[in-house]
């Protein structure tokens, strides 16, 4: 279908705030009742949505319904407004390629993919959720506040970065006590689980070379349960790494990020108390 030119009138954007407004409001017709379609209401200048985000690198897959050529995520946010079935869309600046998803992505964020170049929108709000976050110099930065509760949580994220991404599941904001997984340590060649500064001993290892990479995030999840750490790809349900502390020397009160001396982008799509 070829959209009329009026089609792209009325509208603005505000990263700002987070978040695209896209609205049709051409004024070329009277409201005559307000239990109109959704397209007829666009088309009166009546319908209005935010639609949050951007989600950055990231693109909901499975879920595209159409596609369709757009010069902008304004415009792609247009397209999305006139047809009832869109609840989402995702936008790619560089090919000005326009996705209409059929639904918003799913609570674990499963179907949220990284995606480079793309961006997601939705009418949803995220809450806290996602945490978009750099790490770099040798500091552990928490991302959270202090756990409710510490026996049981899931962390879902995706990581770009050279190697020595790593997760610290901490008693303290010092880092006196905690447990250490890390992906691509020595030269991003081997995956390891430690209790770190109480014990400096590694209690998992597995040999996963090129499991980072600096050109585009890679998805992974984390879970803590009483004392046992696992860690898995995202998209595959069996752990590559795991290791049970019958002590349950650390409390995990804090959970924070490094990627010591070499830079990290990390997106973190949930955090779960299970």
């Amino acid at each position: 279908m070829k959209y009329p030119n009026w089609w792209l009138h009325g509208y603005d954007y505000d990263y700002d705030y987070g978040y695209v407004y896209a609205a049709v409001a051409s004024g070329r017709f009277n409201i005559q009742c307000q239990n109109d379609s959704r397209t007829d209401q666009i088309r009166k200048g009546t319908q209005h949505t935010f639609y949050h985000g951007p989600i950055r690198d990231h693109a909901l897959r499975g879920k595209v319904y159409r596609s369709a050529t757009a010069r902008s995520e304004v415009t792609c946010a247009v397209f999305c407004l006139q047809e009832d079935a869109c609840k989402s869309f995702n936008y790619c600046e560089d090919d000005k390629v326009c996705e209409l998803n059929s639904t918003v992505y799913a609570r674990d964020k499963s179907d949220l993919q990284p995606s480079n170049g793309w961006m997601y929108f939705d009418e949803e709000y995220h809450g806290e959720c996602p945490v978009d976050v750099v790490s770099g110099d040798q500091v552990y930065k928490f991302i959270y506040p202090r756990l409710q509760s510490s026996d049981v949580f899931r962390l879902d994220f995706s990581v770009k970065g050279s190697r020595d991404a790593s997760i610290t599941l901490s008693e303290f904001t010092n880092e006196i006590s905690y447990y250490l997984a890390v992906l691509g340590a020595w030269s991003n060649e081997w995956s390891v689980i430690q209790c770190a500064k109480i014990c400096q001993q590694r209690y998992a290892e597995q040999h996963t070379p090129g499991i980072m990479s600096e050109l585009e995030y890679r998805r992974f999840w984390l879970t803590y349960d009483h004392g046992t750490i696992k860690v898995g790809k995202g998209g595959e349900v069996t752990p590559f790494l795991e290791w049970h502390d019958e002590t349950r020397r650390v409390t995990v009160n804090y959970i924070g990020i490094g990627s010591y001396d070499k830079p990290a982008n990390w997106f973190f799509y949930t955090f779960c108390a299970e």
